[in-house]
């Protein structure tokens, strides 16, 4: 359900496993679906300041993830704005440029929640 029907074209990831490159192409996965692990992990830290439920801190990225790629496919929005895609698929044309490309978009990511979530954060800290 998540995929909604879009077609990705996977072959530049695949040339690097054509080309003898498995070790890469395993590492490229990891590394992006990593750091696509770490900016939830970043962001269930910031709504950890603003909400108290414990259980809605840990559902929170995933349905973040979920409803982002869900509106990714009814308004199909470019690539390099869809998480899904950024896993799966060179956005930038060129593997490392799109490796490059995700991280700084998942930074990014990571930065807008430390921005939200910091002063409730700070908030919770100082007055216990």
């Amino acid at each position: 359900p998540v995929s909604g029907g879009i077609h990705i074209d996977y072959d530049v990831f695949e040339q690097l496993i054509y080309s003898s490159n498995v070790i890469v192409y395993y590492g490229v996965k990891i590394w992006l679906l990593s750091y696509l692990g770490g900016s939830m992990a970043v962001i269930a830290f910031c709504m950890s300041g603003i909400v108290n439920n414990v259980y809605a801190v840990w559902g929170f990225p995933v349905v973040l993830f979920y409803v982002w790629n869900s509106l990714g496919n009814i308004f199909s929005l470019p690539g390099y704005v869809h998480l899904r895609v950024l896993l799966s698929v060179p956005v930038m044309g060129t593997i490392y440029g799109s490796i490059v490309y995700s991280c700084c978009f998942y930074t990014t990511l990571m930065f807008v929640f430390m921005y939200i979530g910091f002063p409730y954060l700070r908030r919770k800290l100082t007055n216990g």
